[in-house]
């Protein structure tokens, strides 16, 4: 068994969180609390001193949670947002549908003109079917809206 050295390992706070983010309590006065630091980045100041002018902390583990210092890199706002734009195949690269159906070659469903584009066959069915039958269902009650 091998044991991963411990800078690479995560360490999740679990002491208070606010936004997802982990925070230690500011200061108190009449019984509200002033202020909070986000946990990490006084970490990383007493580390490292404080955080460059115009830059973020970036987690590299792309855990919020995570306080391991060795996991933080300053990024401008701009790096940080680019690297948190998902990928442009993202849809692509998912295995399945929405509803956990496998998109593969016999449930996979191109339409002609659009071969950026993927379809799930059985929620395809499904969809047809319901529609199918809210059809019949308005013919026979004589309704004509949808």
């Amino acid at each position: 068994m091998t044991m991963e050295p411990p800078w690479l390992t995560c360490v999740a706070w679990s002491g208070r969180h606010d936004a997802g983010r982990p925070v230690l309590p500011g200061a108190k006065r009449n019984g509200k609390t002033r202020s909070t630091k986000r946990v990490y980045k006084v970490l990383w100041e007493m580390g490292n001193g404080s955080v460059p002018e115009g830059m973020s902390l970036h987690h590299t583990c792309h855990n919020p949670w995570c306080i391991q210092i060795m996991h933080l890199v300053p990024m401008t706002k701009s790096d940080h947002s680019r690297e948190h734009t998902p990928h442009p195949d993202w849809k692509a690269l998912r295995p399945h549908c929405p509803q956990g159906h496998p998109y593969d070659e016999a449930n996979t469903y191109i339409p002609p003109g659009h071969p950026d584009q993927r379809m799930c066959r059985t929620c395809r069915r499904i969809s047809s079917r319901l529609r199918y039958r809210e059809r019949r269902s308005r013919q026979q009650t004589g309704r004509t809206t949808p």
